[in-house]
């Protein structure tokens, strides 16, 4: 590798952090170059954070955000259905404990010289998502939350006939869209090149 490509390539680091009386350990992505950027605070499922996390903040990394998958489980992923839903619920049922979680993730995302604190965005898939929006909720200014939340039992409907809603009115001063990243775009935060 030359100079010049490790100073414009994307890297990753391993970050550890304090919260729900946990060493948590989040997986920082960083675009190539030295300025500023926006950032994402990524949350992974129930399960906690896995590989698909890792790519989706690697990938917005290559895009040019900053962007912290965020720890829900101080380093273990809970693959066990029952011991996943014994850790979850009580953590879904607990705002002040996703708060938590939530505030000491973006507290590392804001440390980082990079992040542009005036454009943060929270992105999350179900457990993780309900962190963001508690964030929201908690008044924690940030430009969007988007979250992907499967309804428990299902619909009985297929995929393709259910539609999307919007709930820009759950978290004052936030777009509220589920599912797709463009909630980001639309907010002014783009997210292609």
């Amino acid at each position: 590798m030359t100079a010049m490509t490790a100073m414009t390539a994307m890297t990753t680091r391993t970050v550890e952090y304090p919260a729900d009386g946990l060493t948590m350990i989040g997986h920082l992505a960083l675009p190539a170059g030295v300025d500023r950027r926006p950032a994402v605070l990524l949350g992974p499922e129930g399960m906690g954070l896995s590989d698909v996390e890792r790519r989706r903040a690697d990938a917005l990394a290559e895009l040019g955000y900053v962007a912290l998958a965020f720890d829900l489980h101080g380093g273990r992923y809970l693959g066990d259905p029952e011991e996943m839903l014994a850790r979850c619920l009580p953590l879904l049922a607990d705002p002040d404990r996703m708060r938590g979680i939530g505030h000491a993730a973006l507290d590392v995302l804001r440390a980082e010289p990079r992040t542009d604190p005036d454009r943060i965005a929270a992105v999350g898939y179900g457990t993780g998502g309900a962190v963001g929006l508690e964030l929201g909720r908690d008044g924690v200014d940030l430009r969007a939350i988007g979250t992907v939340q499967l309804r428990p039992g299902g619909t009985g409907r297929r995929p393709a006939q259910r539609r999307p809603r919007q709930r820009s009115d759950a978290v004052p001063g936030a777009g509220v869209i589920n599912v797709r990243c463009r909630a980001l775009s639309e907010q002014g935060i783009e997210l292609h090149g």
